[in-house]
């Protein structure tokens, strides 16, 4: 190595010792001007604070809201979690010491919540709750039954029209409290696609196909005909009016037999002009009312019987393609004591809710309801409404009979 190279090395490592003592001599001097790192110190949230939930003592899982009392929640609602068990529910809303949630669907007679809030490095203390099931299957039915039209007696006893892999299986009578079961009516070629519960303690039936037929029970396992009319008129809903008339329409639009058809008790019937595909029809003060099509569009429409129990002239109730985007079939029709009604559809809104005034609605249980309702009816002096399901093609679901709680009494 040459002097010139050896003197420069020497001098850079002369230059780097003095830099060093001097950085040595002046960062003490100086304390920590010339720190490289800040402490930093991170401020922990405290620990929410459950103090007591609405309704206190239980709920329905997976439906509406519950309301939890506490401190120590973020104001910001997102920066809260609420946790049933390991299931997460939904904050709708909340302060610093109350939150509202949706449970989670987590049925249990003490479901444990807890509360967690962004930047505390703690869970609440567990909270017991009990949820209960918001719906279920009714007691007695079978994995084989496929229940179709669907009615109630006073008692609380339920028929519906039953079908099997084996093919149709007549009329099942099922106590929902023991579920015990009996045929009333023996298995027939035809399938019955409604029911209604007489006045006279017999179960009246209508068939599928293109034949006006409506049947009663005979009270030994068949049926008699009670009403034969012209052909092309299936019934696809029955129901009574408050003299004991009997009301049914069905799919016809475009036919030559698009009409209400009333019924009185010796089989004599009337017929009111009503161009539209009815899929369900319900009786309410006064009023007949219908959910179908007219037009390619779905309402509900109601009728003044006020004149000797005649269809008066047509109303239009509630829009409902217009008001839910949805035109789809309307099933069933089924009113609370208070006025709200219950709509079935085949759509992708299984059950709707409509208000006293028909001004406003919502999807009902969304999330929890499922599949494409068939029927719906009340159980008597319960908030029990039963629903025929029907699962849409490709789905998970069975056909099967439910009770959903509603939480409204019937009409």
């Amino acid at each position: 190595m040459s002097v010139s190279k050896i003197a420069s090395s020497y001098k850079f490592l002369s230059w780097g010792l003095a830099g060093f003592l001097l950085f040595l001599i002046y960062g003490c001097e100086m304390g920590d001007a010339f720190n490289l790192y800040e402490d930093y110190e991170l401020e922990i949230a405290p620990q929410p604070v459950i103090h007591e939930v609405d309704p206190p003592d239980s709920y329905l899982a997976g439906v509406d809201k519950i309301t939890i009392m506490g401190e120590n929640f973020h104001p910001d609602t997102e920066m809260n979690r609420v946790f049933f068990n390991d299931n997460e529910g939904m904050v709708l809303s909340g302060n610093e010491e109350m939150l509202e949630v949706r449970p989670a669907d987590e049925v249990g007679d003490s479901v444990m919540i807890r509360v967690e809030v962004r930047d505390s490095d703690k869970f609440s203390e567990k909270y017991a709750y009990q949820l209960e099931s918001a719906y279920d299957r009714l007691e007695g039915l079978r994995g084989v039954d496929q229940p179709f039209g669907l009615t109630v007696d006073p008692e609380g006893n339920v028929y519906f029209s039953n079908a099997t892999p084996e093919g149709n299986q007549g009329i099942v009578k099922l106590n929902p409290e023991t579920g015990e079961r009996e045929v009333i009516v023996d298995q027939t070629n035809w399938r019955y696609i409604a029911l209604a519960y007489g006045p006279d303690d017999k179960v009246y039936m209508s068939r599928a196909g293109d034949l006006s037929l409506i049947y009663r029970d005979d009270g030994n396992s068949g049926e008699q005909v009670f009403y034969f009319g012209e052909r092309g008129r299936q019934f696809n809903d029955l129901t009574f009016d408050s003299q004991g008339y009997l009301w049914a329409a069905g799919l016809n639009e475009g036919g030559d037999f698009d009409d209400l058809l009333r019924v009185d008790e010796e089989g004599n019937e009337e017929l009111f002009r009503f161009n539209a595909d009815v899929g369900a029809l319900a009786y309410r003060d006064g009023y007949l009312y219908a959910g179908g099509r007219m037009a390619g569009e779905s309402g509900i429409w109601r009728f003044d019987l006020s004149s000797n129990h005649m269809a008066g002239q047509r109303e239009l109730y509630f829009d409902f393609g217009t008001q839910t985007g949805e035109d789809t079939l309307i099933t069933a029709l089924n009113f609370t004591s208070e006025g709200k009604l219950f709509v079935g559809t085949d759509g992708s809104m299984p059950v709707v809710l409509i208000d006293e005034q028909a001004t406003d609605w919502q999807e009902f249980y969304p999330g929890i309801v499922h599949g494409e309702t068939y029927a719906m009816a009340w159980l008597p002096e319960s908030d029990k409404l039963l629903q025929t399901r029907i699962p849409p093609q490709d789905s998970d679901y069975s056909q099967t009979l439910l009770w959903i709680r509603t939480q409204l009494e019937p009409s």
